[in-house]
Order: structure tokens, then sequence, then C-alpha cells
């Protein structure tokens, strides 16, 4: 489940960072948001993190978690979010 999203900005080029949490019934491998892994915050991912590209526009996430045995969240979780251009410098 993603549970917070913070744009940030680094030099010219703008990031987001994913936040989130995972409570599966076996062992959690990895978790994917837009087809990259996540970093685990604990060492078993219930909590994790990511910073991807943004580009203006709206940013469509999509996160899903993987167990130990091989098997994949059917259902992902996705989250729209609206990104302004970034104002031109004058």
């Amino acid at each position: 489940m993603v549970t917070g999203v913070e744009l940030r900005c680094c030099g010219c080029s703008a990031r987001v960072r994913v936040r989130g949490t995972t409570s599966e019934s076996g062992a959690v491998q990895r978790v994917l948001v837009n087809g990259q892994e996540a970093t685990p915050i604990d060492k078993d991912l219930t909590q994790w993190q990511i910073e991807i590209d943004a580009t203006a526009g709206a940013q469509e996430l999509e996160a899903h978690a993987e167990d130990a045995a091989g098997n994949v969240e059917r259902r992902p979780h996705v989250v729209v979010i609206p990104l302004a251009p970034r104002p031109r410098a004058a």
C-alpha cells in the first residue's frame, strides 16, 4: 500500500519519494514501484521507500509486492498524482 508521496527537487530535475507498507501472510521478497525495486525501511519490508524521476503532468505510480515463494500481488496499488511543470527561471 502506498502511504505517502513527496515531490523533491534535485538540481534541475524533480524526483518523487514514494513510501508504503506491506502486510502479506508470507515473507515479502521485494516491492516494485513502476518496475523499480523499493528499499526497505524495516528489514522485513513492512515499510519501504523509493525515489523515482518525476515528469510534468499526471504521474501514475503502480506498486506491488512479491513474496519469497514467487507469488505476485494480483492487484497492484495505483496512485495518480498531478505534477505541475517547473517554472522557468527568469
